[in-house]
């Protein structure tokens, strides 16, 4: 379904989960099916048997069993979908800065750990201040 995210998709099976009277399992196996949702929910369509027997029939066809292999509930792929579109995955790289020139090992490069930018900027943990950093007063002490 072009256009829609990942939680939209998933409140239209619930939607249709309600209509038809499924089953998490039977969701899931439409699923596998490839049937669309927005189109199970038209109930002007006549139908020669009910929407739950007809997946199960298909799906045992189709897979030559009767359940799918794991079943999740829908709400809670639908709180998973809905975190992951206000949290994406973000791929963290540590800022690399130099060593103090001071320490006898100028030429290693320390790896620092960097907060996310969220209040007041990102903060620094854990690693004191390069000699660039500070104040010349203290640097002179």
């Amino acid at each position: 379904m072009s256009g829609l995210k990942p939680s939209e998709v998933l409140e239209i099976w619930i939607i249709v989960k309600r209509l038809h009277r499924l089953s998490d399992a039977q969701v899931r196996m439409a699923q596998e099916l490839g049937m669309k949702p927005v189109r199970l929910l038209d109930t002007e369509v006549p139908r020669r048997e009910p929407l739950a027997r007809r997946i199960e029939r298909l799906y045992l066809k189709r897979w030559g069993k009767p359940l799918p292999d794991q079943v999740i509930p829908l709400r809670q792929a639908l709180r998973e979908a809905r975190a992951s579109e206000r949290y994406p995955a973000r791929v963290e790289s540590p800022v690399k800065c130099p060593a103090n020139t001071v320490d006898a090992g100028a030429e290693r490069v320390r790896e620092r750990r960097v907060r996310p930018l969220f209040r007041g900027g990102p903060l620094i943990i854990d690693e004191p201040l390069p000699f660039y950093w500070t104040d010349k007063e203290e640097t002179q002490k």
